[in-house]
């Protein structure tokens, strides 16, 4: 696995298939996925978000130095493997998408227009340079989102022209506002929701999506239910064939009861936080790794609608990254565990003992740190972030690389 700290890391390691014995990379010793009985070794790695170059070396390095079956991307290394897939593919299985799907999904300017131009559902935006966006002749409210960003960093609901300058701050002070021109969305009404979807040489081959009960200002799920929106699968089969996708992705969109139809507002071509679509009886990532190795591959049936699972330890970080005090935490906690209010029949995706009895290690980590200083829960999960994150300044490197780089890693003839 390429990624060893991420929550989607740590969900994907539950769907693996038992008889693979797992490696994980990451940059820190104290990633989560290493503290797991499905983990065989942790590897120590640079980070790809600020050594892009150097990561790749030691992930080749490892392929040419091992015998493993498969190379399970879950984060947004997705990007640099997508570029080298068929040189990397003559040393092991992988299912990335080719660089030039990758290239119209990764960024949000870039799905915006792709849908767009497929003529799926997306809300209006504009594309603007960051200097044009105080001449005012904008339409408030609006979402202004930069290309590449991770955990909603780059992301910000705009109200009125003093909500755009702390916006446009923000991102400078970020480091996310660099020459890339930005993206202007109209708000679009609806539940929040999230699709994932499995391709096999551009035919869709199992999906799931889910509600979104509680989220964070990061934007990611903390609470989900699964449901089963017929018109989503037929908008993931279209998107699918008509990039040739090959690999897993997964969708943020709004969902319209009323008129049962989608808005389409960001895409990750990765696996994405897998364990609620196992819970529904969907196998997202055992039918991911078969598809990497090769296999040929029945589609999975719909999951069950109504299953609910929540995010365990990384709500908790968020809830002290928000202000959250000690007492809200702790009752919050204690929700979970007893199944209560929100939570009733919500199991945790991220803290399995049954499954892994090393997972608890984790949850205990985080848990002492909060009681100790809720606000510690940014601090956790801005160096989190920072581990497996691709900002532009990173795309830029890897864009620039030669074609033959990744050959030249893999024979043991780069400089």
């Amino acid at each position: 696995m390429t990624d060893g700290t991420s929550a989607s890391a740590r969900q994907t390691l539950y769907g693996v298939p038992k008889e693979h014995a797992i490696d994980v990379l990451a940059p820190s010793a104290l990633c989560q996925c290493r503290f797991s009985s499905k983990v065989a070794r942790w590897r120590r790695c640079p980070k790809i978000g600020t050594e892009p170059v150097e990561y790749l070396r030691e992930l080749l390095g490892l392929v040419r130095g091992h015998q493993y079956d498969l190379l399970l991307p879950t984060h947004e290394e997705v990007y640099l493997l997508s570029k080298f897939r068929d040189s990397i593919a003559q040393h092991v299985h992988l299912a990335v998408p080719a660089f030039d799907a990758m290239q119209k999904l990764i960024g949000k300017i870039d799905f915006a227009e792709t849908m767009h131009a497929l003529g799926l559902p997306t809300p209006a935006f504009q594309v603007r340079h960051p200097d044009s966006l105080l001449k005012g002749d904008l339409s408030f409210p609006f979402y202004l989102k930069v290309n590449l960003g991770t955990a909603g960093l780059g992301v910000r609901l705009v109200r009125n022209a003093e909500d755009l300058t702390s916006a446009l701050a923000e991102f400078r002070d970020a480091k996310l506002l660099e020459s890339e021109p930005l993206l202007v969305q109209q708000p679009a009404t609806g539940q929040m929701c999230v699709g994932q979807a499995v391709y096999q040489d551009g035919q869709l081959m199992g999906a799931h999506s889910a509600k979104v009960l509680i989220d964070c200002s990061g934007g990611g799920a903390m609470l989900r239910e699964s449901v089963h929106h017929p018109g989503v699968i037929d908008d993931l089969k279209r998107l699918g064939n008509s990039l040739g996708l090959h690999g897993a992705i997964f969708v943020e969109y709004l969902y319209d009861e009323a008129t049962q139809t989608p808005s389409y507002i960001e895409c990750n071509p990765r696996i994405g936080e897998s364990v609620n679509a196992i819970l529904s009886g969907v196998p997202l990532v055992k039918l991911f790794c078969e598809i990497s190795a090769g296999q040929v591959v029945d589609s999975l049936p719909v999951g069950k609608e109504g299953v609910r699972s929540h995010t365990g330890f990384v709500r908790l970080m968020w809830m002290g990254a928000e202000g959250a005090t000690r007492r809200s935490i702790r009752q919050e906690r204690s929700d979970m565990r007893s199944q209560r209010g929100r939570y009733d029949h919500a199991q945790n995706e991220t803290t399995r003992p049954d499954e892994d009895r090393y997972s608890v290690w984790p949850a205990r980590f985080v848990g002492l740190r909060l009681q100790l200083r809720p606000a510690s829960g940014a601090e956790m999960i801005k160096s989190t972030v920072l581990n497996y994150s691709l900002p532009s300044s990173a795309c830029r490197k890897i864009d620039a690389l030669p074609a033959d780089f990744a050959r030249q890693i893999l024979e043991g003839s780069a400089s």
